[in-house]
């Protein structure tokens, strides 16, 4: 390979800037794609690490590496700046290439495309040469950002209007320095969508020299750190506000060279923008940013009549040409499709969740049984998909949904008996929600679920919905929630009515739902039966008929306020819902500890024996004690288990 003569390469020929935050996992594979280009090229180089305040151990590693290699210098950031722009600033004033080219941390250089981008900068004396880029995404690489059309004989009108208008405004490309230090020119560290774009296109409008090399020179890594939202994953004001000063600045800056910048981005730019409003727009625009994009809109409208958009952003941008706020709104509200067989537990939120999306519903018959054409109608109308129990509709969706919507399946506990969860494509599916901790355990356990997309969002309580217990004599009124199937332990709960009325025959014990007889498949299993004869047999021998009350179905909300104690008494629970809905209504509830009982209630409701129990309850005689003794599950429910708490779990996944 042939090497440009030395004495027209400076004595750094190319100042390379890495921004750095809470990169350490991979900083050291850009650096080693430097040491590749400096090993086969001999090219003399420098790495300028700006780390921004890391919380891991990213400024050690820069300052590790510039120890072991003389072309690597580390620097900090005083406070934390939030976004590249400053990092990029400050590696400017430290820099001395005759190039500079800035490489995020996360990615890497590509020795060969890049060293051709430099030959062609020094055999033309080049003010910048863009190239290409490889993007990698699960092992897949794809090249983006070619221009097949490049002609180095067009004017540099003709070339900036092609760079603009065919590549994305990545980092990335040699840009001479003294076309920086001569203008002036610095990173946007105001805003935080587009700077790229305002800096490519103020060093184009200044450059007089632009060529492209037709070999890529960049390898971007597109993965997203768990649990991390990117910038280009909320669509807010912020973003709004930032979009309209990148799009006015830059029409600005291209009209003094001769160039429409809407005719030649803005339909890309435009549609973008639409379509993330719509993805990504959890908290709405103020009116008034509204009438700004509206004018911004009507000021370019016959430029932008020749645009072309899908459905859904041509009716948001109607709504703003016409300045109709709420038909806007309207048009960028999120569309949440909730699929399933049994919806009981999430129709509850439904006028709530309806304050932030438009709900369709995909009603299946059963655990597999279902409309796969009305399906595929909703999730194509859905820009987020809910799947209600991991059963058949997961697997359908996991498989049938593109990969642009976001799939969320919520298990709640029957699920692990059933084998639709070998069956899910979890590559589509971005989180699976568990209510308690153990069963996300579990879930690990026995479907391959990757860790990372598994989220605890617990049951929800309609908290201001509950009448409030007042009476002093409720104390005595105890309830169990739901008999069957044996396993609820209403054999213990019988028990414990009998150790009360020992000592006080105050106490009763009122079961609400369904008995026995109302389900056929708890009639006619044998060992059902038997243990509900059985517990027949104990209320006949322990006189608790006058005790005991079948009450069958009840509004909750209305009855609970009634009773002063709700028994949990099962073998096991995903969370028990009916012990907190007594919390709800001003009430409490006690435990016989199940598995993971002490993830979702405080320990002072949980005992390990039925005399503790007792004695628990017995205090409670005291109302002045009771009133206290609740007061911490009431305050658990309403601020963690409250509806409005589940409302903003479900934003914070979805956006």
């Amino acid at each position: 390979m042939s090497l440009p003569s030395m004495s027209r390469v400076s004595n750094v020929a190319v100042s390379f800037i890495i921004p750095v935050f809470n990169s350490a996992g991979t900083l050291e594979r850009a650096i080693d794609s430097l040491v590749a280009l400096t090993q086969t090229y001999e090219l003399p180089i420098e790495a300028v690490i700006v780390d921004d305040c890391s919380t891991d151990a990213s400024a050690k590693l820069a300052e590790h590496l510039s120890h072991q290699y003389e072309w690597v210098k580390a620097l900090s950031m005083e406070r934390n700046s939030g976004s590249p722009s400053g990092p990029r600033n400050l590696g400017l004033q430290h820099v001395q290439g005759e190039f500079v080219y800035f490489l995020d941390s996360d990615d890497e250089i590509l020795p060969e495309g890049f060293y051709s981008a430099f030959q062609l900068a020094m055999s033309r004396a080049c003010d910048v040469v863009r190239a290409p880029l490889i993007v990698e995404e699960d092992a897949k690489q794809i090249t983006r950002n070619s221009i097949n059309s490049w002609d180095s004989r067009d004017s540099v009108e003709g070339k900036v209007s092609k760079i603009i208008g065919q590549q994305s405004t990545t980092v990335g490309g040699l840009i001479r320095r003294s076309i920086l230090e001569r203008n002036q020119i610095r990173w946007r560290d105001d805003i935080r969508l587009g700077e790229d774009t305002l800096f490519l296109i103020e060093v184009l409008s200044h450059s007089t020299n632009v060529e492209y090399s037709h070999a890529p020179d960049y390898r971007y890594f597109k993965v997203k750190s768990v649990g991390e939202k990117a910038s280009t994953q909320r669509y807010e004001e912020k973003e709004l506000r930032d979009h309209l000063t990148v799009w006015k600045k830059a029409s600005a800056l291209l009209a003094d060279v001769n160039i429409n910048y809407l005719e030649i981005r803005g339909n890309v730019a435009l549609r973008a923008a639409l379509q993330a409003m719509c993805k990504y727009n959890r908290n709405g625009f103020s009116e008034a940013l509204f009438d700004e994009f509206s004018r911004w809109l009507n000021l370019n409208k016959r430029t932008i009549a020749a645009f072309s958009f899908e459905a859904r952003s041509q009716a948001a941008l109607e709504a703003a040409l016409q300045g109709d706020y709420q038909a806007f709104r309207k048009a960028i509200r999120t569309r949440l499709l909730v699929a399933g067989g049994d919806l009981k537990f999430i129709e509850l939120s439904f006028p709530y969740l309806e304050e932030q999306f438009d709900i369709k519903v995909d009603k299946w018959a059963g655990e597999a049984s279902h409309d796969p054409a009305k399906s595929r109608v909703l999730a194509n109308w859905a820009d987020v998909i809910w799947c209600e129990w991991m059963l058949g509709n997961a697997v359908w969706y996991s498989r049938a949904a593109s990969p642009d919507k976001t799939l969320i399946i919520r298990m709640h506990k029957f699920e692990l008996t059933r084998n639709y969860g070998n069956q899910i494509n979890f590559d589509n599916v971005d989180n699976v929600i568990v209510v308690s901790l153990p069963y996300a355990v579990e879930l690990l356990n026995v479907f391959d679920v990757p860790r990372e997309k598994v989220s605890l969002v617990p049951n929800i309580f309609l908290t201001d919905q509950y009448r409030q217990g007042s009476s002093p004599e409720r104390v005595y009124n105890l309830a169990l929630v739901g008999m069957l199937p044996a396993l609820k332990g209403y054999h213990r709960a019988l028990e414990v009515l009998t150790k009360l009325r020992q000592q006080d025959d105050r106490y009763t014990l009122t079961v609400f739902g369904k008995q026995p007889e109302d389900l056929s498949w708890v009639a006619n299993d044998p060992s059902e039966r038997a243990y509900f004869d059985y517990c027949q047999k104990f209320i006949s021998e322990n006189q608790l008929e006058d005790a005991v009350t079948l009450k069958g179905w009840a509004n909750l909300k209305q009855e609970l306020a009634d009773f002063g104690y709700v028994l949990s008494v099962s073998d096991l629970e995903s969370f028990h819902v009916a012990p907190g809905e007594a919390f709800a209504a001003g009430n409490a509830a006690v435990f016989l500890s199940w598995d993971g009982v002490e993830y979702i209630y405080p320990s002072r409701y949980i005992f390990e024996e039925k005399d503790e129990m007792v004695a628990e309850i017995l205090r409670g005689r005291d109302i002045e004690y009771f009133e206290s003794f609740r007061q911490e599950g009431a305050e658990l429910v309403r601020n963690r288990y409250d509806v409005s708490r589940f409302v903003e779990s479900v934003c914070d996944l979805i956006y």
